[in-house]
Order: structure tokens, then C-alpha cells, then sequence
């Protein structure tokens, strides 16, 4: 929770006030974390925060984390232009790592060399390609 500070010992001067704001985004960030981490079903049960002493406050955070998924087989289908092992290279996921959405989605079309599956299609002329959806 980076912008929820841990008022440290050798702070003396600056503000130490709580900002509900940078609260709500940690947490938010910290669920985000959490489902980078393959616990996609991750939530926040309940939060409370409390006076600890005249100058400071306590957090409590309750969290479900739940399973923590993994990748299963990965499958294409209709790829004429490029081998199933291209396809899986320019992937480069493998059965049984850790779920990650981000990482899916940035292998699959956000990479900013343009080493991930879209950018082989769209530097080969075509306009889009479609992401089905597993059940695995």
C-alpha cells in the first residue's frame, strides 16, 4: 500500500494525515496485485480503519484470496497464416504457470517491441484477430 504511508520513525516534519483517496486506490491496487499473482477471485471481505493513538490510525484489511489459478492448454483455431508452434513461441506461456490476465493480454496484443501475437498479423496486413474464450 504505497500511498497509504507507514508513517516511519525518522519522519519528524511533512504531513502524516490520512487521505481516504489514496486509500481507495491502494486498495485497488492491491487487488490488482493479487490477481497478477494468479488469485484471480481475490476481493476485499471488509476494511476498517481505526484511531490507534492521538497521531495515528490502525488499518485492518480482510481479504479472500481464494484458489490461485494456473494456465492450462492454450489452443488456436482457424491460424492458416501461422503455425500453432510460432503462435505458442510468440505466446510464450506455458502450461502451468502462474494465471495472469496482464501478462495474457500484453502477450497476446500490448507488447511495445510488437513481439506479441497481434503485431505478427497486423505486420502482415491483417486488421485484427479475435481472442476466444477458454474454459480451462
Amino acid at each position: 500500500m504505497k500511498k497509504t504511508k507507514q508513517q516511519a520513525f525518522y519522519k519528524v516534519f511533512g504531513s502524516g494525515k490520512f487521505n481516504k483517496e489514496k486509500y481507495d486506490e491502494d486498495k485497488v491496487t492491491l487487488i490488482a496485485k493479487m490477481q497478477d499473482k494468479g488469485y484471480r477471485d481475490a476481493v476485499i471481505l471488509k476494511d476498517s480503519i481505526y484511531q490507534y493513538s492521538d497521531k495515528a490510525i490502525g488499518i485492518n484489511i480482510e481479504v479472500y484470496e481464494g484458489p490461485k489459478y494456473y494456465f492450462g492448454d492454450i489452443s488456436w483455431a482457424g491460424n492458416a497464416k501461422y503455425t500453432t508452434d510460432i503462435l505458442e513461441k510468440t505466446l510464450g506461456i506455458e502450461r502451468g504457470e502462474v494465471f495472469s490476465e496482464e501478462k495474457l493480454e500484453k502477450k497476446l496484443r500490448g507488447s511495445a517491441n510488437g513481439d506479441d501475437v497481434s503485431s505478427i498479423y497486423l505486420n502482415d496486413g491483417y486488421l485484427t484477430f479475435q481472442r476466444g474464450s477458454g474454459t480451462d
